[in-house]
């Protein structure tokens, strides 16, 4: 018992650094999680939670092929186990890697299989977050109409459950979608709605890549003076928030790139993959495209 309490805490631990993208760390607690678990052979269903927890460090560090191995082993381990809640957050794991890999059909199948099951355990939280991934992936396919299903089956679910982050997250997501589609304003509102209540609850990186999608929505329908003006409070808000001083050198010369009217969409997306990297790359340097 002790033994298990110590590995859990270690284990806790190693998720706090990797919201923190603290990466290393994260893998050096769940290392200390991992001894202190070894001596013990009956404790293996723990074992499987915590390489659940490092299978999701690693996907958030970029190393996918690492990460999938750890979720099949887990998953079996489970499976065994009768733990029928951690097989499906197995699951969502494997579809957000097979996301981030690009391979956003095989997510799709994948999520879809999980729908009907998830159903069945009368856990709308698992159901809302499936309805969310799938809505993602099926955005990235084009395949619009039945996003917007999903992303409308997930918003419902998470205002009922009073989750007013996961709402937001939904919004951006179908405000995306939106802009992708033509519908710039009604794609605008919901951005700006999704927006506010990252600032609300002090989310300033989040806020400042939804307002990146505010900027690109009002490029793509020439609004320039808008979109500098947003582009502007972005690097306003990074700077107060002290956050890093990459980040806010990307967002400098995208708001001096849409000021001389020469920043697109694929400047817009360049920042954007650039401040997303500095969680696995802090360190990194901006590199002003050619």
């Amino acid at each position: 018992m002790v033994a298990e309490l110590r590995a859990q805490a270690w284990k806790d631990l190693g998720i706090i650094y990797r919201y923190l993208a603290r990466f290393s760390d994260s893998m050096e607690a769940f290392d200390r999680a991992d001894a202190i678990l070894q001596p013990f052979g009956r404790l293996k269903h723990q074992s499987a939670i915590l390489q659940l927890a490092r299978a999701g460090t690693l996907d958030e560090a970029g190393r996918h092929d690492a990460a999938m191995p750890l979720v099949h082993a887990a998953r079996s381990a489970f499976r065994q186990a009768g733990d029928t809640r951690r097989l499906f957050l197995c699951g969502i794991l494997e579809g957000a890697i097979l996301q981030r890999s690009g391979r956003h059909r095989d997510a799709v199948v994948l999520y879809e299989s999980l729908l009907e099951e998830a159903r069945g355990l009368n856990d709308p939280d698992l159901e809302a977050t499936l309805y969310l991934n799938t809505g993602l992936a099926l955005v990235e396919l084009g395949e619009f109409a039945a996003a917007g299903e999903r992303l409308g089956q997930a918003a419902a679910l998470f205002e009922r459950l009073g989750r007013p982050l996961k709402v937001a997250r939904t919004q951006l997501a179908r405000g995306r979608m939106l802009v992708r589609q033509g519908n710039v304003e009604e794609g605008l509102a919901q951005l700006h709605s999704a927006r506010g209540q990252f600032l609300r609850c002090n989310l300033v990186e989040e806020a400042g890549l939804c307002g990146l999608d505010i900027v690109e929505a009002h490029l793509s329908r020439g609004a320039a003076i808008e979109a500098e003006a947003f582009a502007r409070q972005t690097v306003r808000e990074f700077t107060a928030a002290h956050l890093n001083a990459r980040a806010i050198t990307a967002l400098q010369y995208l708001s001096e790139a849409v000021a001389a009217r020469k920043a697109s969409a694929a400047t817009v997306e360049n920042v954007r993959e650039f401040i997303q990297s500095l969680r696995r790359k802090p360190d990194a340097e901006f590199k002003v495209p050619a």
